[in-house]
């Protein structure tokens, strides 16, 4: 018919071309795994705080009766002590009232937890340069793929001292990858299956945790440093709670302020926190190839 009303060609002015998802996906960010497992003490009135460590004062000795002991000398029981110093970190933006005023999601919501992630990620990397850099004892097979010898043989570096508390290792993900892989193919005879899947050795898996290896639960973060020029990576084991310490007067924490100037509003992310090696030996580095 001539008058007929067609709904193709007038019906596209009656809707948009496209149509915004109203969740916006998250940034990419490295793992955070090192927190649970740091010593921690929370705000004191100071910027410092100390963790003292008990001296051994050697053997007891055998005696004579009704005989006086002698003290042991004043040296032995003279504690150790490490401090953290703490420092503020932050990261801030401006939401402008234009954008406010038009945006499909709460652009304060959305963008303060985006500041906290970041805050989050200077954790992390800050705890990943302590593992990395402070423990002296290291296990080492520079230009070497992870194995699980190596692994065990880091474990075995720790008992030989005389260590207590749980374990806990975290690793480059090259390195924990590398791991996984050798056990599958060396160790498959041992456990009489060409596929070991033993406390999820075998399960391939993005998140922070990756499985338990020798009852040492194992964790990846893509923040682990780097040894040799960038040519191995490094990764560790280490006692959960004793080794390192983290020192925080205020957590992550965001608050807004209205700039009417410029017609917008501050998001404002930031921390106060220390962190440091509380005990040398209680880890061990573990140098791969990267």
């Amino acid at each position: 018919m001539a008058n007929e009303l067609r709904s193709g060609t007038e019906g596209a002015q009656m809707q948009f071309s496209e149509w915004l998802d109203k969740k916006i996906g998250r940034e990419v960010r490295p793992q955070n795994v090192h927190r649970p497992h740091l010593a921690y003490h929370g705000r004191e009135n100071s910027d410092v705080f100390q963790w003292t460590i008990n001296a051994d004062p050697g053997v007891g000795v055998g005696v004579n009766a009704a005989t006086d002991q002698t003290n042991a000398t004043a040296s032995g029981f003279t504690p150790t002590a490490v401090t953290a110093s703490a420092g503020t970190i932050g990261q801030m933006t401006t939401v402008l009232d234009e954008l406010n005023a038009v945006s499909v999601v709460d652009a304060f919501a959305n963008f303060g937890a985006v500041l906290v992630r970041s805050i989050l990620e200077k954790y992390e990397t800050d705890f990943c340069a302590l593992a990395d850099d402070s423990f002296s004892n290291s296990t080492s097979t520079s230009g070497i793929d992870l194995t699980g010898d190596t692994f065990f043989a880091a474990h075995a570096a720790l008992l030989a001292r005389d260590v207590f508390g749980m374990e806990v290792s975290v690793l480059d993900p090259v390195q924990s990858t590398d791991l996984q892989r050798d056990v599958q193919s060396s160790t498959a005879a041992m456990y009489g299956n060409d596929s070991v899947d033993i406390n999820g050795i075998a399960a391939a898996s993005l998140a922070g945790y990756q499985f338990t290896y020798l009852g040492i639960p194992v964790y990846q973060t893509s923040l682990q440093g780097t040894a040799n020029s960038g040519a191995d990576n490094v990764g560790s084991i280490y006692i959960s709670g004793e080794a390192l310490g983290l020192y925080e007067i205020w957590g992550p924490r965001t608050e807004m302020q209205r700039d009417a100037s410029m017609m917008g509003t501050e998001i404002v992310a930031s921390a106060r926190y220390g962190v440091v090696e509380i005990r040398d030996s209680f880890g061990q580095a573990i140098v791969t190839d990267a």
